[in-house]
């Protein structure tokens, strides 16, 4: 059960109601997961929304690549409530559903290309060791180049935010949707 009752523009300060508009109005279109929390600080929630929408739209990234990253994260925080919805954006924008498997039972995937295994092994060495051996390194670096790297970073960084306002609220799943992730 969530922690936190859902504010509705009704019962959202005049603050709350602004960032809420922003967001809604922006290329979401609607309110996400962890923004009714946020709302609770707007001037946080406009921020991290602000920077989702750099990483979702506006990475040099394509979307394959950032949901890759995403799906990641999410696994590793087993973040239920966002990995039905991040499966689904990945798949649309070509993962393989091998490669959402395998990360879903916490098993390497069998990578076909060489810049989903870069992005990976980054995303993984930062996530479990808290430091990039220099191989995994510069193979980002070559697949993606210093810029990718960093909004690779940001990804996993803001995914990581996203994750645990869903764990420390205990937002709940979508209407409908089963939990697919194991603990």
């Amino acid at each position: 059960m969530s922690r936190l009752e859902t504010l509705t523009p009704e019962t959202m300060t005049e603050e709350q109601r602004k960032v809420h508009d922003d967001i809604v109005a922006g290329p979401r279109g609607k309110m996400t997961l962890p923004m009714n929390a946020w709302l609770r600080s707007p001037p946080f929630a406009d921020g991290a929304q602000n920077l989702g929408a750099f990483i979702r739209w506006g990475s040099t990234l394509d979307a394959r690549h950032v949901e890759l990253a995403i799906l990641i994260m999410l696994r590793y925080w087993t973040a239920q409530p966002a990995w039905y919805s991040h499966v689904q954006h990945g798949l649309k924008a070509g993962l393989e559903l091998e490669i959402i498997d395998a990360i879903k039972e916490i098993k390497r995937p069998d990578f076909k290309r060489s810049d989903d295994e870069a992005l990976f092994d980054f995303c993984v060495s930062l996530i479990l060791d808290h430091e990039v051996p220099d191989e995994a390194y510069d193979a980002a670096v070559k697949e993606f180049g210093e810029r990718g790297v960093m909004e690779i970073i940001g990804v996993i960084g803001y995914y990581c935010i996203t994750s645990m306002t869903l764990k420390a609220f205990r937002v709940p799943m979508q209407e409908g949707v089963e939990p697919q992730l194991k603990d």
